[in-house]
């Protein structure tokens, strides 16, 4: 994923979360009332982009900043970040 949270991602987790609690037996677009993939889609078209509305679009990318920090605290560019940390050696 890159270190960064994206909408489509915040989207399944929401869909896999709300399946769980749902009282389906299986994958179905629809249950207790609750139709999926209308609910994925609203949620990724929340995210934007919002060019027409820089107010909302400074807030969506604080909550997307928000994410990144709760998901990925640890994260640095170039993939280098606690390898000095392992105790073990590539053959």
């Amino acid at each position: 994923m890159g270190g960064k949270v994206t909408p489509c991602s915040i989207a399944y987790a929401a869909i896999m979360l709300l399946v769980s609690l749902s009282s389906a037996r299986q994958w179905k677009h629809a249950s207790d009332g609750m139709h999926f993939p209308h609910i994925y889609y609203s949620i990724i078209d929340y995210f934007g982009p919002h060019d027409d509305d820089p107010q909302l679009q400074a807030i969506i990318d604080c909550l997307l900043d928000w994410w990144n920090e709760q998901v990925f605290p640890d994260y640095v560019p170039g993939g280098t970040h606690g390898v000095e940390d392992c105790d073990y050696e590539l053959a």
